[in-house]
């Protein structure tokens, strides 16, 4: 039913739980900046999978514990991926946070009232 770009196009949402990562990221990556974690993804039918992937660190160094936004196909449960999308802009919206509260804080260290972009 889905290709991989499919799948995280259209696919149903869930998301999973990080059990295996690299301690280290130096190191640990392939030539072309992927690392290797093990997701467990509790499905909406009630189902548990375990899967391996390749995250690549423009997403973020990612550890045990962590939850990441899947994609997979209802009907073939052995189809699912990491929603890289969904997780690089979950990654941006929150450095973007931390921007606007370094800012206001500078701001409010220099003695001036805060700046509102919105």
């Amino acid at each position: 039913m889905f290709g991989s770009d499919k799948l995280v196009d259209g696919g149903a949402r869930v998301n999973g739980v990080i059990i295996e990562a690299p301690e280290f990221f130096r190191g640990s990556t392939d030539m072309r900046g992927r690392y290797k974690v093990t997701v467990r993804v509790q499905l909406d039918d009630g189902g548990t999978v375990e899967v391996e992937r390749r995250l690549h660190l423009s997403c973020g160094e990612h550890r045990v514990g962590a939850v990441l936004p899947m994609r997979y196909d209802p009907t073939d449960s052995s189809k699912i991926e990491i929603d890289e999308p969904a997780l690089t802009a979950g990654r941006d919206a929150d450095f973007a946070a931390i921007k606007e509260r370094a800012v206001a804080r500078g701001d409010a260290q220099a003695g001036r009232r805060p700046v509102r972009t919105r």
